[in-house]
């Protein structure tokens, strides 16, 4: 079989794809089937790194866990709640976190570097020298769009 040079790049492409979605399953199906099984084994193992790269937790209930060190880079995690939770040293990279609940969380050292953080809700978190250069940046301009008043109504932002 002769391989031109399109089908090579995308054999490559989708050989880069798959690994780029690869995260720990057994680690994944316990979150996702028992969460207060998943929190047990966190604390059991505090020294584990959980790599869930790339998983599909979109609307997930992740409150209350100790995720330290957890890979969460390009995770899917929109409207997952977070809330109290420890995020510390937690790679977010490219995660979709819209509409996500960060209420209460600590995340020292975290990375959110091309996180998509559209909606996403960071009341009374504790960042510290957490990366949310790209964050800051999206939330700027959300809140550039849009200013609350105390009533909760919405008027559009005038530049």
């Amino acid at each position: 079989m002769k391989l031109t040079f399109l089908s090579a790049f995308l054999l490559l492409f989708l050989c880069f794809e798959s690994n780029a979605q690869q995260y720990d399953l057994q680690a994944y199906q316990l979150l996702t089937s028992n969460p207060s099984g998943f929190r047990t084994y966190l604390i059991n193992n505090p020294d584990v790194e959980i790599n869930l790269k790339g998983a599909p937790l979109n609307g997930a209930d992740l409150s209350n866990m100790q995720l330290d060190h957890v890979n969460l880079s390009y995770a899917k995690l929109e409207g997952a709640n977070l809330k109290e939770s420890n995020l510390n040293h937690a790679n977010l990279i490219g995660a979709n976190i819209k509409n996500a609940n960060f209420s209460r969380t600590t995340l020292e050292y975290a990375d959110f570097s091309k996180a998509n953080a559209t909606g996403a809700i960071f009341k009374d978190a504790v960042f510290k020298n957490t990366e949310i250069t790209y964050l800051l940046i999206q939330l700027e301009n959300q809140l550039m769009q849009a200013i609350i008043t105390s009533q909760g109504t919405v008027i559009p932002a005038t530049k």
